[in-house]
């Protein structure tokens, strides 16, 4: 039997505080800010894992993702979210936890919200298998059969692709597995109810009472009929919360009276008056066996009775044991609540939330839009019409228009703006036609990473390599500016991280120590700041980092220490990687074409302070650090040290030029869109830009004097005379 972890009660974070590698998860209401700031963040399950799939219901997604008022940073960058899309509700609530140690698959009625997380009264069920060897109990392979069911031939590739990896790596997903014990109902197989049936009477058992907990009902009691004709002589007891259930009293009361009175209800009192009652259940007395079903499904006819794809698509979980002496009602609430009857006329009932609007209907159907490098690759379902739609991306300043390459059941464009660039922390795809109208669905565009810092497995490694040593810095650094599809990764690891020190042979910093310094007193050791950069944009990140990384260069200036140069170099080499970083953010921005003026105002900003930083660098070391030097160790220890460094510098030289050159390329085909009427960037000169001459002639003459003047091979061990 699998191991359970919801006897009694139990709080729903505290399954959340183990690592996997991977993580899915099936859920109707789904709270962006609460996940992105809280449960990405704090759990371990979730801020540990390497890949994150959330499938959610499609009207859901529109709401709370692409319509709604928080956009989030994460959704389709960290973790990836699909809309399931259908006639009513994607409703199931199922989280499935896997790792080459230990499976989790939890079952019950909680969402992915923070009243589903914390506050709610809500019924769950948990089952762990550990890798063995052995098979594993069927529930996992049920989840997992059914999680490719809800993603289908109409989910985009890159979720199913996502399963499918996992069913790679997991092969015992796909059976044989272990059927003695529990196992998943899903309404894919038909309605809930019906299967009920069928596995009572399989048994051979016979259904004495019923007991149903819900807090949504339909306004017809006909799902009582349903309940009433499966299981023929059964009485019915209805649990409800007072005040927030949607039971119709009076009609379930007249239901009650012309059904010779086979319905009665109880009233849950909760210890924790405040708290919402979610449960889900159906619990059915045999003659020889209790049954329980628990899960996703109210009780209301699309939840129970209704066959997809005219019902809900739902997921619960059942199980059965013989027959015990208490009732299931006196067991479900132990502990936790007070049952008392009630006349259901007397029920105090809420008003039914209010229904979904439906969805318009478009001549296409957006499957995901994604990024590919540059480009933007869009799957779409639909009829060729007379002009083909084109994509628009929605973003914080405005709306961008991407011309269209081809049209097929896969759109490919020239190129979409990064995200670093002009979109945002999120960003909204959609089709429309030749008016700018609407012809599809909107989604959020997909760009998914890795997390840099945090508690994920890569992002660990990553970290670990960055404070070994500092080529692995740099390696590091290197694959942080490369992937440059979440920001956030960016923002965190150049928060976080300084550069580490060059480790040096005693022999050779003692000999070339001057005036007894140890030379452990000019090694600042790394460390992680201890708190996380909550809302951090990423000019600040940068302006961050180059602002304590000058600090320590200009200290390797003041002390002058030769056995320092390594570490100073490093520095500086590390700085003109962002540096270039920052360079390319501008290209990239620039290359767009038409910039509106807050675009245009933002580029500007950027080449000024690559400008101005591009000749601090440049002084520092070319000036004031070989000054130093000289004035402390003579010419030549100076220069045979600097050495080291040459093929470093002579790139930090070659490609600050070569930025300036392709800059001045991408201002004669920009153009800034004013108030009026749209001009070429190159008649906005009020820039640092239009003083490149001077400000070249600096570089040249610190920088590059420095490299002209080097030796051509540096001493392996420089010594003192």
């Amino acid at each position: 039997m699998p191991s359970n972890s919801s006897k009694g009660s139990v709080a729903l974070l505290d399954l959340l505080d183990e690592e996997f590698d991977e993580v899915f998860v099936a859920t109707y209401e789904f709270d962006p800010q609460f996940f992105d700031e809280y449960v990405l963040r704090e759990t371990t399950l979730f801020g540990g894992a390497d890949e994150i799939l959330l499938l959610l219901d499609g009207r859901v997604h529109d709401r709370c993702l692409v319509g709604g008022s928080y956009r989030s940073p994460h959704a389709n960058r960290t973790y990836l979210v699909e809309p399931v899309r259908g006639r009513q509700c994607f409703h199931p609530k199922l989280l499935l936890a896997l790792s080459d140690i230990e499976w989790l698959l939890v079952v019950g009625s909680a969402n992915l919200t923070g009243a589903g997380l914390t506050r709610n009264i809500e019924l769950i069920d948990s089952w762990r298998w550990t890798v063995d060897g052995d098979a594993p109990p069927s529930v996992f392979v049920e989840a997992a059969s059914f999680l490719g069911r809800a993603l289908g031939h109409r989910s985009s590739s890159g979720a199913r692709g996502r399963l499918q990896d996992a069913l790679l790596r997991c092969p015992q997903l796909q059976g044989p597995t272990n059927r003695n014990g529990d196992h998943l109902l899903s309404s894919y197989d038909g309605s809930i109810l019906a299967q009920v049936v069928r596995e009572v009477e399989a048994a051979g058992d016979e259904i004495e009472n019923v007991v149903v907990v819900s807090p949504y009902f339909d306004r017809s009691p006909a799902v009582f009929d349903i309940i009433r004709a499966a299981f023929k002589g059964a009485t019915i007891e209805l649990i409800v919360q007072d005040r927030t259930s949607t039971a119709p009293a009076d009609a379930l009361a007249r239901w009650a009276a012309a059904h010779e009175g086979c319905l009665t209800a109880q009233v849950a009192s909760f210890l924790e008056e405040e708290r919402f009652l979610h449960a889900k259940a159906l619990v059915l007395r045999g003659r020889r066996r209790d049954w329980a079903v628990f899960g996703s499904a109210n009780c209301t006819m699309p939840g129970l009775a209704l066959d997809y794809p005219e019902g809900n698509v739902e997921l619960v979980a059942f199980r059965s044991a013989p027959r015990a002496r208490r009732p299931p009602r006196a067991r479900l609430f132990d502990g936790v609540a007070n049952l008392r009857d009630i006349d259901l006329g007397k029920l105090d009932v809420s008003q039914p939330d209010e229904v979904e609007p439906t969805a318009p209907e478009y001549p296409w159907t957006l499957v995901s839009a994604r990024r590919a490098g540059d480009r933007l690759v869009v799957e779409a379902e639909g009829e060729q019409q007379n002009s083909p739609p084109r994509v628009m991306i929605a973003r914080s300043s405005g709306k961008t228009q991407v011309a269209m390459a081809r049209v097929d059941t896969v759109f490919r464009t020239e190129r979409v703006p990064q995200p670093e660039e002009s979109l945002g922390p999120a960003a909204v795809v959609q089709l429309v036609g030749a008016a700018g109208e609407p012809v599809s669905n909107a989604v959020l565009l997909e760009d998914i990473v890795d997390r840099a810092t945090g508690a994920g497995r890569v992002g660990r490694r990553l970290l670990a390599l960055a404070q070994q040593s500092a080529s692995g810095f740099r390696a590091a650094l290197s694959r942080v500016l490369t992937d440059s599809g979440d920001v956030q990764r960016l923002i965190e690891f150049l928060w976080f991280v300084d550069i580490p020190v060059v480790e040096v042979a005693p022999a050779y910093a003692v000999r070339l120590t001057v005036g007894g310094i140890d030379p452990g007193s000019i090694a600042a050791r790394m460390g992680v700041t201890d708190f996380r950069p909550f809302r951090v944009e990423l000019s600040d990140a940068l302006k961050g980092f180059w602002s304590r990384h000058m600090k320590r260069l200009r200290r390797h200036v003041e002390g002058a220490w030769i056995a320092g140069v390594p570490n100073a170099l490093q520095i500086g080499a590390c700085l003109q990687q962002v540096l270039e970083m920052r360079g390319d953010v501008v290209l990239r921005e620039m290359r767009l074409g038409v910039l509106d003026n807050y675009s245009w105002s933002a580029v500007r900003t950027e080449m000024d302070q690559f400008t101005r930083h591009a000749v601090e660098l440049a002084e520092v070391i070319g000036l004031s650090y070989r000054r130093a030097l000289e004035k402390e160790h003579g010419r030549r220890l100076a220069l045979g040290a600097l050495a080291h460094g040459r093929e470093e510098l002579s790139s930090a030289l070659a490609s600050t030029a070569a930025w300036r050159a392709a800059v001045e390329e991408a201002r004669r085909q920009c153009v800034v869109k004013t108030p009026t009427r749209k001009v070429p960037a190159e008649y906005f000169p009020h820039d640092e830009m239009r003083d490149w001459p001077k400000h070249l002639a600096r570089i040249e003459a610190s920088l590059g004097r420095l490299v002209k003047d080097l030796p051509l091979s540096a001493p392996a061990t420089p010594t003192r005379r």
